[in-house]
């Protein structure tokens, strides 16, 4: 092959794998806050961070997820509907 063809084909190839790369953390971080800090004003993105970080830790360790959402509502001092929502969303961007 020629060296104009290589160069092609691995631009094409560079170019393939970015596409299909995973999103970067800080736009999952984005993802999971905003809907969250929209829709529950009295919450702080550090609260919620923090609180995402242990949901984590404890849907790794094979918690249920009823005792994580008591623990969030518990740490929050929030209602279950939003220690639910912040449960889900923690586990569907952050790669609980």
């Amino acid at each position: 092959m020629n060296k104009r063809r290589i160069a092609g084909l691995t631009f094409v190839a560079l170019a393939a794998a970015v596409a299909v790369a995973p999103p970067a953390a800080a736009t999952d971080q984005d993802d999971f806050l905003r809907p969250l800090l929209t829709r529950f004003p009295f919450l702080t993105s550090e609260q919620l961070l923090t609180e995402a970080d242990r949901v984590c830790s404890m849907l790794r360790a094979g918690s249920p997820t009823s005792a994580v959402s008591n623990m969030v509502s518990d740490d929050l001092d929030v209602t279950p509907s939003v220690a639910i929502d912040v449960t889900i969303a923690s586990a569907r961007y952050l790669d609980c």
